[in-house]
C-alpha cells in the first residue's frame, strides 16, 4: 500500500513537472540590458509550421482587454519582481534575496497588505504554503479547484500575460553566465500565489479567456505581406548571384591586406567600400573569431562571457594594461577613484535626505555640462578625455593568453584558417576587425554591439586571437596542416566603430600603416555617404564627417544607427561570390571555402551556430516591426530602466522585450525595416547540405516548418537549387537571363 501511494505521488510530481516545463517552452528568454541578445520571440513554437506559430503566438502574446482582477495581479508581481530582481538601481536591497525569489517573497508577503488584504484567511494561507515552490505549485493549483486538464492552461497563460518579466526569468533560469535552476518555479509559484489571493475564480475564468481571443485573420494578411516581401527580395537575390558567377574565380595573389570582419550585416558595407579604396580582399567570421572565451578586465575587475550565447566559455582571459606594471597601477587606481566618486554621487542622488541639497549645490554644474553636451558635443568629447586622461590614465590592454592551452591555441588557429578559406597567399597585414556601437545614453547600446561576443565589443577577441597567430611557435604548426604563413606576415587587432565607421588599430606602431589607415578613412566616408543617405540626411558633403559623430555622441539621439535593420539574408561562400554585389548592408557574410571542408565539419558549424544566431537577429526585427507592442518595446521615449536590467512603459508595465520603434520604423506610421524570413544561400555542392542537414535536426526543422529558405549555388554547374520543405532540391531559374 505504501509503495503504491509513493509511485501515485511520483507519477503526480512528474505530471506537475512536464506541464510547468511545456508552459516555459513556450517563453523565449530576454537578455538584460547589459547584454542584449536577439532572439525569436515565438522560439517557443519553431516545432510548428511558421504560420501556425504566428497564430499561436498571436493570441498567447497578443493579449486582449485583461480582467481587472488580472491586472492587478500582473500589477501585484511587477512590485515584487522589481525589487527582488534589482541590480543597483534601487536605494535599499529587497531582504532576504540570497535566499532566492520564492524563499524570500513568502517571508514578507505576509507584510503586504494590498496582497492579503487583511483577510484572516489569505494571512493563513501564506503562513501555511510549502517550503519548495514546486510543491506550492501543486497546493495552489488545487486551492483554485482547477481542473487537471486546464492546468498548463493555467500555467501557460500566467506566463504569457506578463511575457517580459518571464522571458527575463527563462534568461536567469537556462541561458545565463551563471544559471539559476530555481528561479522559473520560484516565479510561476508567486504568480499563481498572488492570483489565487486576488482572484478565486481564475480556476474557472482563465480557460474560457484563454480560448476566446483568435488571431487567424490578422496573421493570415500578415503572412501575405511577408510572403510577398520575400518572393520580391530572393528574385533580386538570385537574379544578382547569377550575374556574379562569370567573376568568381577572378581574385588576385597578392593583396596589399586583408581584413577579417564579423559577418554582421554592418559589415557588409564597409567591406564593399574598403575593397573600392584599394587593393584589399575581406573575409567574414563570427566576431567572437571561434575562441570560447570569458574576458576579466583586470582594471575594472569586470568578467563576462565573450562568445555566442550558444557556447559555454572554456577559457577565462585575463586583459591588462599592455605598457608596464607601474601605469597597470596607475590606471587600477584611477579607475578606482572614478568609482568611489560615481558611487558617492549615486548615493547622494537616490537617498531620502539628500536630492534636494544636491540638485541645489550641483545644480549650475550639471546645467552647465547639460549645455555643453546638448550644444557642443564636440567640446564635450575633448574635456571628457582630458578627464580621462588625468584619472584613469586610459591605456591600450593586452589579453594574457597563457590560460588557452597551447593545443587549443592550435585548433582554433586551424579552425579559424580553414572555415574563411585562407590557407595561402597571405598579405604582410592581416586585420583582426572585431566590432562595437558608440552611444550616448542609449538604453539599447548593447543591442548594436556584437552579438557573438554576448553583446559586447570584439576587439577583446580580436587582440586574443591575433596574438595567438603571431607566435612564432604556433606557426611552425600550422604548416602540419599545409598553412605557411610568410614571416613578413603580421596580424593585427582592430575594432570598426559601427556608429560612425571609424576602425581603430592597435599596438600598431611597429608597422607601417599610413597608406591603409588613409584608405580606411576614406572608406569611412564613402560608406557614411550611403548610411546616412538611408536615415534621410541630405548630401552636404562638408556637414557629412559631423553626421555620425552627432549621432554618436548626442545624449538625446533616439535613432543614432539603423543597427541590423532590413536584415534578409545570411550568404556563405567565397567573397568573389558576392564582391561585384550591393547588397546594401542587408546580408550577413561568411567567408567559406568547400574545397578545404572534406568532411563538412566546416559547414556544420557555420549553419548550426552563426546562422541559427542569424535567424535569431531575423526573428527578432520582423516581429517586432509586425507588433511592437506584444513582441517590441514601444517608443524611446516613454520608456523608463527598472532595475538596470530593462525598461517598461511608464512605472508598472510588463518588462519591455525586443526593440523600440526608432530599431524599425522610419516614423510614426512608416516601417524601416522589411519583414521578411531569413533567406539562406550557399555556394557548396547540395551533397555537401545534405549531409549537414541530415544530422541537424534543429535545421531539419526549421526548414520543414518555414522559418527559413535555403538555396544552394551548385559550384559543378552554377545553377541555384532551393530546398524545399521535404528536403529535396528544386532548380530556380534565372529570370532575367
Amino acid at each position: 500500500m505504501k509503495n503504491s501511494l509513493m509511485k501515485s505521488a511520483l507519477k503526480e510530481e512528474n505530471i506537475m513537472k512536464n506541464i510547468v516545463k511545456n508552459s516555459w517552452d513556450k517563453i523565449a528568454p530576454t537578455w538584460p540590458l547589459q547584454n542584449i541578445i536577439a532572439c525569436n520571440p515565438l522560439q517557443g513554437f519553431e516545432n510548428l509550421n511558421f504560420e501556425t506559430a504566428l497564430k499561436k503566438g498571436f493570441s498567447l502574446f497578443q493579449n486582449p482587454q485583461l480582467p481587472p482582477e488580472m491586472s492587478k495581479v500582473n500589477y501585484l508581481t511587477i512590485k515584487w519582481c522589481q525589487v527582488f530582481f534589482d541590480q543597483g538601481q534601487a536605494t535599499i536591497q529587497m531582504p532576504y534575496r540570497d535566499q532566492g525569489f520564492y524563499k524570500s517573497w513568502k517571508k514578507l508577503a505576509i507584510f503586504d497588505e494590498q496582497l492579503h488584504q487583511n483577510y484572516d484567511e489569505n494571512i493563513n494561507f501564506l503562513h501555511s504554503l510549502p517550503e519548495s515552490s514546486a510543491a506550492a505549485i501543486s497546493v495552489v493549483l488545487q486551492r483554485l479547484t482547477i481542473s487537471d486538464k486546464y492546468h498548463e492552461t493555467i500555467t501557460t497563460f500566467l506566463l504569457t500575460t506578463l511575457a517580459g518579466w518571464s522571458s527575463y526569468v527563462k534568461y536567469l533560469g537556462e541561458w545565463n553566465y551563471v544559471k539559476n535552476d530555481e528561479i522559473e518555479s520560484d516565479y510561476l509559484a508567486i504568480r499563481l500565489i498572488i492570483t489565487a489571493l486576488i482572484w478565486p475564480k481564475a480556476g474557472t475564468e482563465i480557460p474560457h479567456l484563454a480560448a476566446d481571443f483568435s488571431a487567424d485573420k490578422q496573421v493570415e494578411n500578415k503572412v501575405m505581406q511577408i510572403t510577398a516581401n520575400e518572393k520580391k527580395y530572393r528574385e533580386n537575390l538570385i537574379t544578382k548571384i547569377y550575374q556574379s558567377l562569370p567573376y568568381l574565380k577572378l581574385q588576385q595573389n597578392k593583396y596589399d591586406a586583408q581584413m577579417v570582419f564579423c559577418i554582421d550585416v554592418r559589415s557588409e558595407q564597409i567591406r564593399r567600400a574598403i575593397e573600392n579604396c584599394g587593393n584589399y580582399q575581406t573575409f567574414g567570421f563570427a566576431g567572437f573569431f571561434g575562441i570560447p572565451t570569458a574576458i576579466t578586465n583586470d582594471i575594472t575587475q569586470e568578467s563576462y562571457a565573450s562568445c555566442p550565447v550558444l557556447l559555454s566559455p572554456k577559457h577565462n582571459v585575463s586583459e591588462r594594461n599592455s605598457v608596464s606594471e607601474n601605469l597597470h597601477a596607475k590606471q587600477i587606481k584611477g579607475y578606482s577613484t572614478i568609482s568611489e566618486i560615481k558611487k558617492f554621487y549615486q548615493s547622494l542622488k537616490y537617498n531620502f535626505t539628500t536630492p534636494l541639497p544636491l540638485a541645489e549645490g550641483m545644480g549650475i554644474w550639471s546645467g552647465g555640462w547639460m549645455f555643453i553636451k546638448t550644444f557642443s558635443p564636440k567640446s564635450r568629447k575633448i574635456l571628457q578625455n582630458q578627464l580621462q586622461k588625468t584619472f584613469n590614465q586610459k591605456l591600450e590592454t593586452s589579453p594574457e593568453i597563457n590560460s588557452i592551452p597551447f593545443e587549443d591555441q592550435c585548433n582554433y588557429a586551424v579552425s579559424f584558417f580553414k572555415a574563411i578559406g585562407l590557407t595561402e597567399n597571405f598579405a604582410n597585414i592581416v586585420l583582426l576587425c572585431g566590432h562595437g556601437s558608440q552611444t550616448e545614453n542609449n538604453t539599447y547600446a548593447t543591442a548594436l554591439d556584437c552579438g557573438a561576443c554576448g553583446g559586447r565589443h570584439g576587439d577583446s577577441n580580436a587582440k586574443i586571437l591575433a596574438k595567438i597567430l603571431n607566435q612564432p611557435k604556433l606557426r611552425e604548426h600550422l604548416k602540419n596542416h599545409k598553412i605557411v604563413i610568410p614571416e613578413t606576415t603580421q596580424f593585427v587587432a582592430a575594432k570598426h566603430n559601427t556608429t560612425t565607421d571609424d576602425i581603430e588599430i592597435y599596438q600598431s606602431t611597429y608597422l607601417n600603416l599610413e597608406t591603409l589607415i588613409s584608405d580606411l578613412k576614406d572608406a569611412k566616408t564613402l560608406n557614411n555617404a550611403a548610411r546616412a543617405h538611408n536615415m534621410g540626411f541630405a548630401d552636404d558633403k562638408n556637414k557629412l564627417n559631423d553626421f555620425f559623430f552627432l549621432r554618436s555622441h548626442n545624449w538625446s539621439e533616439t535613432q543614432p544607427e539603423w543597427g541590423l535593420a532590413k536584415n534578409a539574408s545570411f550568404i556563405v561562400g567565397p567573397r568573389s561570390l558576392t564582391q561585384n554585389i550591393n547588397l546594401q548592408g542587408r546580408s550577413f557574410l561568411h567567408s567559406y571555402d568547400w574545397e578545404v571542408d572534406e568532411d563538412c565539419s566546416i559547414l556544420n558549424l557555420i549553419l548550426n551556430a552563426p546562422m541559427v544566431v542569424a535567424q535569431w537577429i531575423n526573428s527578432q526585427y520582423l516581429f517586432s516591426t509586425l507588433d511592437n507592442v506584444a513582441f517590441g518595446s514601444g517608443s524611446k521615449i516613454t520608456q523608463n530602466i527598472v532595475g538596470k536590467i530593462g525598461v517598461m512603459q511608464g512605472n508598472a508595465s510588463d518588462l519591455m522585450h525586443g526593440l523600440p520603434l526608432q530599431s524599425v520604423f522610419a516614423n510614426d506610421q512608416e516601417n524601416y525595416h522589411e519583414a521578411l524570413r531569413l533567406t539562406t544561400l550557399i555556394y557548396a555542392p547540395s551533397s555537401k547540405i545534405d549531409k549537414v542537414m541530415q544530422d541537424s535536426a534543429k535545421l531539419q526543422q526549421l526548414v520543414f516548418n518555414q522559418w527559413i529558405t535555403i538555396y544552394c549555388v551548385e559550384p559543378i554547374n552554377n545553377k541555384v537549387y532551393q530546398l524545399n520543405t521535404d528536403l529535396t532540391w528544386r532548380e530556380v531559374e534565372n529570370t532575367k537571363k
